[in-house]
């Protein structure tokens, strides 16, 4: 008696490849590799990289770190459910135990040019000194910024200015503290930016511009003529050349005059209901976002390419500074160019639309080359539910163990290499004729 192996038996079938050129997020170019889903990849130039990661930094934290502050002149200061806390590479120093969690802290200059730090919360306007925060009789707000000498604050729609280089300031006078009124039609404010000698009022419903120079009695309100959703609160971040922010509708930049929405930034994987918190260094945006989906991550936009991409890793930030942009278990910890965070999966990952590969005809998918450097593992599923899962470098071809069937393929590409680099893909297959 004799046994013989099965073999599949195949229909006639044309053997073809499709390339796909260049890696973008959330594109919707037919003629690329363009993933619906992308974790820790970031765009460069013709390829997707690896993200940013983090390094340590010196600083301690107390425990239970909820909010992060940087002073715009290198001090670091972290909110607890306990109190407010100056940290530095010692034990952190308690400077307050009811001052209400701050909005910022910003360091302000007197007419001596000493420097001053204050916090300002939603009551209150607080000054340091040598036994901590204390109050200076000004009213706080929503959020706060420093302009033309004056430290300035709002709440709703009011905006209240201190004396010029007497941030502790705060008695209504001419060619001293006072406030101004905006009209209702914008909303309430949500974020004040100091941008290009004009400062910015955020609001729920568009954009005011004031010119603060010198003379209260010369202040002046400009409605900007821009077109977005309503500003998502804690989005608004100064990224040199613009300021981006994130509205109902999406992620947009400003340049001082007008508004543009970036298309296919990845905005719709993001949950806007959820607290959200920016910052810029370099002229790259980092917002720590919740995901629809679930979970939290970074959401990070460079100003000048106009590309976007999500980093695994939730943060804490302050204003800038060093780059100490968030803390985890205590510690504080700077982004750095490529890498990954502590405490998440250390894998950059992205997933296709389902592809058609050219036609509706019924194909077997036998190979995948990946152009790029580094090491991949590839998964492909198929519309009739079949799927496989191979590894390889790219640069070589990578066949899997049985060709998946069907009309339309998804395929999940993942890399733990921080060096990794993607370029392309040449998928090979046969087409039933």
């Amino acid at each position: 008696m004799s046994f013989y192996g099965k073999e599949n038996v195949y229909p006639a079938c044309k053997e073809r490849e499709a390339e796909f050129i260049g890696c973008e997020l959330f594109g919707e170019d037919g003629e690329k590799l363009c993933p619906v889903y992308a974790m820790h990849f970031r765009p460069q130039g013709d390829a997707l990289v690896c993200g940013e990661g983090a390094e340590e930094a010196e600083a301690v934290l107390p425990e239970g770190v909820t909010s992060l502050y940087e002073n715009g002149r290198g001090a670091l200061y972290a909110f607890t459910d306990k109190g407010f806390y100056a940290c530095g590479t010692g034990e952190p120093v308690l400077l307050g135990i009811n001052t209400g969690r701050p909005v910022a802290v910003i360091s302000c200059p007197d007419k001596d040019s000493a420097y001053s730090d204050y916090a300002v919360t939603n009551a209150d306007v607080l000054r340091l000194n040598k036994s901590g925060f204390v109050p200076t009789g000004g009213q706080g707000g929503s959020c706060a910024a420093y302009h033309y000498e004056r430290l300035f604050t709002a709440k709703e729609m009011r905006v209240r200015f201190s004396k010029p280089l007497e941030a502790w300031n705060w008695t209504n006078e001419a060619q001293g503290a006072g406030y101004i009124d905006l009209p209702p039609a914008g909303g309430n404010v949500i974020s004040i930016l100091s941008f290009k000698d004009k400062l910015y009022l955020f609001r729920e419903r568009g954009i005011t511009q004031l010119r603060a120079l010198g003379d209260n009695l010369n202040f002046k309100l400009t409605v900007m003529p821009v077109q977005c959703g309503k500003i998502l609160a804690g989005s608004p971040a100064d990224c040199g050349s613009h300021i981006l922010f994130l509205a109902e509708d999406g992620l947009y930049s400003f340049n001082g005059g007008t508004c543009k929405r970036w298309e296919n930034s990845g905005f719709d994987l993001i949950d806007g209901a959820q607290e959200i918190t920016a910052s810029a260094r370099g002229g790259r945006y980092f917002a720590s976002v919740a995901l629809k989906s679930g979970g939290r991550c970074l959401f990070c936009a460079d100003a000048e390419t106009e590309k976007s991409w999500f980093l695994r890793g939730e943060a804490l930030f302050p204003a800038g500074g060093d780059g100490t942009l968030f803390a985890f278990e205590g510690k504080t910890y700077r982004i750095r160019e490529r890498g990954f965070f502590p405490d998440t999966e250390n894998c950059c990952t992205l997933e296709t639309a389902p592809l058609s590969l050219g036609t509706a005809a019924r194909k077997y998918v036998d190979a995948i080359t990946l152009t790029g450097a580094g090491d991949f593992r590839v998964q492909v599923r198929s519309d009739e539910k079949k799927s496989e899962t191979v590894c390889g470098r790219a640069g070589e071809k990578i066949n899997f163990p049985t060709p998946v069937a069907g009309r339309s393929f998804l395929f999940r590409i993942l890399t733990v290499s921080p060096r990794a680099a993607l370029r392309g893909a040449i998928v090979r297959f046969r087409e039933e004729e």
